[in-house]
């Protein structure tokens, strides 16, 4: 892991990042990335790394993207955070917190905090799998 926020983000740093990002991507088999770092309320480095889909498009910083059920992963990270700061409870009825809410479930239910298994991810030899990705 390469230490990160200090007061000063140079140039020399977002080439360890960028070099760490392309190690990772290679060691990972991950076909593409689009980076954005912030520091405060500002934008200090944006790059895309390798490819966009399986026809080779190269991934930009402004790539779109789908998040497909990668938001899950934010939302329970914020319901987390709300759980911890004892504003919500992972037990209640969903109605406590959303009067309008028709279903029976719980905030969001234990179970639903992670994420589904989609069998292989996707890669640029593996189209196969970004298919099974489409029809869900």
């Amino acid at each position: 892991m390469i230490p990160l926020l200090d007061s000063t983000l140079d140039p020399s740093t977002f080439r360890l990042i960028d070099a760490y990002v392309t190690s990772q991507m290679q060691a990972m088999h991950i076909p593409g990335v689009a980076l954005g770092i912030v520091q405060g309320d500002k934008i200090v480095h944006l790059q895309g790394f390798g490819v966009a889909n399986p026809a080779g498009q190269p991934m930009t910083a402004h790539t779109p993207l789908v998040l497909g059920s990668t938001s899950k992963s934010f939302t329970a990270q914020a319901i987390m955070q709300l759980v911890e700061a004892g504003k919500i409870s992972l037990d209640a009825p969903v109605q406590r917190y959303h009067a309008s809410a028709t279903t029976s479930a719980r905030v969001v239910g234990r179970s639903k905090l992670g994420r589904p298994r989609l069998g292989r991810s996707w890669s640029p030899s593996q189209p196969a799998a970004m298919n099974r990705v489409r029809q869900r």
